[in-house]
């Protein structure tokens, strides 16, 4: 039912028939201008569904309001494992209202607060919620602007979870203090497969911190876009990805990797992409690599689709 303008009436209707329903499994109301009163009306039929796994919300206008509303539904669902909030406006004071009940959940599995302005305070309301989820595999908290302090606030949480797999926080301006904080996490995580640190204003050595704390580690999906990488931090990629075998995923756009910043300015320079050409080559399971936006000659380019070619079941993004 995506994209169909129900409103706050056609959620009105739909809520009897999820919660009488047996066997609903998934329902998506995706921009369907549900608002908070759509939400509130939802709340009651998400609580007596016994049969509602997932549930595709995003878009909708829902606010803090609707966010308080879902709250108690969200925590005694006893069927809940995928709730989609993206670009809901929620706040701090959303996230606040929606942090008692994932901790209380103990069947949600992946979270989607994209796009919703929680902020620092919100992040910090959410870490003490993260850390007591048994069951929070995926985190997605992209474009939030949690800065620095919201990093540092969620930091011992994905830490001292202990189901968390995947966590994205690209776009959140978290500088360099927040990155360290992250670092010390990703490290001290005994779960973490994937993370999405991107975007994030990172300088070069809190960038290096990060990649080192992954070491040895078996992660799945890497996202370091736009982190001031350089030559150097090539090379400890490539370095990385080999020895990891079970990397899947790579995002290394936008990150100077020839040594040219995205004026042109500085000192080209093969070096670091070869280093990543060969160990791409070496990466049997990985399936995709963005490496766009690195101002790559065509020798360069000619490296990397030589390592395609040895490399059937990769995806160059380039």
């Amino acid at each position: 039912l995506r994209a169909n303008e129900i409103g706050v009436e056609g959620a009105q209707a739909l809520a009897p028939a999820i919660a009488s329903s047996g066997s609903l499994a998934s329902l998506d109301l995706a921009r369907n201008n549900l608002g908070a009163e759509g939400a509130s009306a939802l709340a009651l039929a998400i609580t007596t569904s016994g049969s509602l796994a997932t549930l595709d919300l995003r878009d909708n206008y829902i606010s803090a309001e609707g966010a308080a509303s879902l709250a108690p539904a969200i925590a005694t669902s006893s069927s809940l494992a995928s709730l989609d909030l993206c670009g809901n406006d929620l706040g701090a004071d959303g996230a606040t209202a929606l942090a008692q009940a994932i901790a209380a959940n103990g069947t949600l599995t992946l979270l989607n607060l994209q796009r919703n302005f929680v902020g620092a305070d919100g992040a910090a309301a959410l870490a003490p919620a993260i850390a007591a989820s048994v069951s929070l595999a995926s985190l997605n908290l992209r474009e939030n602007n949690i800065g620095t302090e919201g990093a540092e606030a969620l930091g011992p949480a994905i830490a001292a979870s202990g189901s968390l797999r995947e966590v994205n926080l690209s776009y959140n301006i978290i500088g360099h203090e927040g990155a360290a904080a992250l670092a010390l996490a990703i490290a001290a995580s005994g779960s973490l497969t994937s993370i999405d640190v991107g975007y994030n204003e990172i300088h070069q050595a809190a960038s290096l911190d990060v990649l080192t704390a992954m070491k040895g580690k078996r992660m799945v999906d890497i996202g370091i876009g736009s982190c001031d990488l350089g030559v150097k931090g090539a090379k400890v990629v490539a370095e990385m990805v080999p020895a990891m075998g079970s990397l899947e995923s790579l995002d290394l756009s936008a990150n100077e990797l020839c040594g040219l910043d995205c004026h042109g300015d500085g000192t080209y320079t093969e070096e670091g992409i070869k280093a990543i050409a060969d160990a791409l080559s070496a990466c049997g399971s990985l399936t995709l690599c963005h490496i766009r936006n690195n101002r790559l000659d065509e020798n360069a380019k000619q490296s990397l689709q030589d390592c395609a070619k040895k490399h059937t079941g990769l995806e160059l993004v380039v």
